[in-house]
C-alpha cells in the first residue's frame, strides 16, 4: 500500500489528468552527490527526472503537476519528517510509491516511515548498489519486502 493511500484513503482528484504527463520516477535530492548518482543510475532502470530540493520542494511542485509513479524525496535537514510526509500526501495521487532518503540513521524513523506507507528509507551517502536495490523493486511495482529466497 502506498503512503498516500494510507494517509488519504482517497481516489485521485479530477484535476490530476489535466496537469500533464509525469516521469515514472521523480527524485528530489538536496545534495549534488546524490543527484549525480541518481542521474547515472536511475535512467537504466526507469524513466526519471532528478531535481534539486527536498520533500518540501516536492510537495510544492506536486501541487501544480501530475504525480509520478515513484517519488524519491530527501528528508535531510527536515525537523519533522513525518509531518512533511503528511503534507506531501495531501498533494499526491494515492497510488504514488515513495522512497525517502536522509541523513538520519534512526531505526525508529525507518519504522515510522514504513508504517505510514513509505516503500523504503535510504541512509546517505547513497551508493549505486543501494540505489539500484531500492529502485528495481519499486520501479516494477513489487513491495520491498517481497524478496525471494531464504532470508533468515
Amino acid at each position: 500500500m502506498s503512503l498516500l493511500a494510507t494517509l488519504l484513503g482517497e481516489a485521485p482528484s479530477q484535476g490530476d489528468a489535466a496537469r500533464g504527463a509525469a516521469p515514472r520516477l521523480l527524485a528530489y535530492v538536496a545534495d549534488a552527490a546524490s543527484a549525480a548518482l541518481l542521474n547515472r543510475t536511475a535512467p537504466s532502470l526507469l524513466p526519471c527526472e532528478v531535481r534539486t530540493g527536498d520533500i518540501r520542494s516536492a510537495a510544492r511542485d506536486l501541487e501544480r503537476q501530475r504525480s509520478p509513479d515513484l517519488l524519491l524525496v530527501d528528508l535531510s535537514g527536515v525537523a519533522d519528517p513525518l509531518a512533511a510526509m503528511e503534507a506531501l500526501a495531501g498533494v499526491c495521487d494515492p497510488s504514488v510509491r515513495v522512497i525517502a532518503v536522509g541523513d538520519s540513521n534512526d531505526i525508529g524513523l525507518y519504522r515510522n516511515l514504513r508504517r505510514i506507507g513509505v516503500t523504503d528509507y535510504l541512509f546517505k551517502p547513497l551508493s549505486r548498489d543501494l540505489l539500484e536495490g531500492a529502485l528495481r523493486p519499486a520501479g516494477s511495482g513489487a513491495a520491498a519486502d517481497d524478496a525471494p529466497g531464504r532470508l533468515g
